[in-house]
């Protein structure tokens, strides 16, 4: 089976300077919130985007 290749284009670099209440690894947010931490910090995250003119 022949793959297509990758677009470097199409894939986001992870923003590791935002964070969650001062937490920046997914995990310890995981840990304090349980399952709804990452989708915190993905809200965080586009939140932090839409305020710098991105999206």
């Amino acid at each position: 089976t022949r793959r297509p290749n990758q677009q470097a284009g199409n894939r986001q670099k992870p923003i590791k300077s935002i964070t969650y209440k001062g937490l920046t690894s997914t995990s310890e947010i995981q840990r304090r919130e349980g399952s709804k931490g990452i989708h915190l910090l993905t809200i965080a995250r586009r939140e932090a985007t839409l305020k710098k003119g991105r999206g």
